[in-house]
């Protein structure tokens, strides 16, 4: 298995200062807060982040963490299935078509659908509910993220990501593992 040590002083490429844009100023729901933002002291289970729980990473669980990088990528013809070494999620991706999940479904992970552009599988997910957070902060269920895994080596895949949440943040934003 193949590692890298991250020198980028960011993943965060766009927007280019290398930060998360601001919050929106929709008042949310979830985990409570001290004045000024920091998380108050937990009174019960729902006051703990599901990351937390070890229940799941969420959105970008692909992003590097303190331990438990390790990603395992299967393909068949048809779908491609992503093991997470960390909390042990796995992600079905089918590559047939078909469209996102839509509706009243929801899930921690979201639902997505894949497709090859040359040689880059490009990954949409929405279908998310609002009880994971991204860059320390709650997420709508309007999240969307697209994801681009392109391998560069037999054992090294660059990671694209864009989050799109207008309910969340003021503008989409793009991480990005070389």
């Amino acid at each position: 298995m193949g590692t890298r040590s991250l020198r980028q002083t960011s993943l965060v490429v766009d927007p280019p200062n290398g930060r998360v844009p601001a919050r929106t100023p929709r008042p949310t729901s979830g985990w409570r807060r001290w004045p000024g933002g920091q998380p108050a002291a937990a009174l019960t289970w729902e006051d703990r982040s599901l990351f937390e729980r070890c229940i799941s990473r969420g959105p970008l669980a692909s992003l590097p963490t303190l331990y438990g990088n390790g990603l395992r990528i299967v393909q068949s013809p048809t779908t491609v299935a992503i093991s997470h070494e960390m909390i042990h999620e796995a992600r079905i991706i089918p590559l047939d078509g078909r469209a996102p999940a839509g509706g009243t479904l929801k899930s921690y992970m979201g639902y997505s659908t894949g497709r090859w552009e040359s040689d880059t599988l490009v990954v949409e997910t929405s279908g998310f509910t609002d009880k994971t957070a991204l860059a320390g902060t709650r997420h709508s269920e309007r999240l969307k993220v697209v994801e681009r895994f392109t391998r560069v080596s037999a054992d090294t895949v660059n990671y694209e990501a864009t989050v799109t949440d207008p309910e969340t943040w003021t503008r989409p934003w793009s991480v990005l593992v070389l």
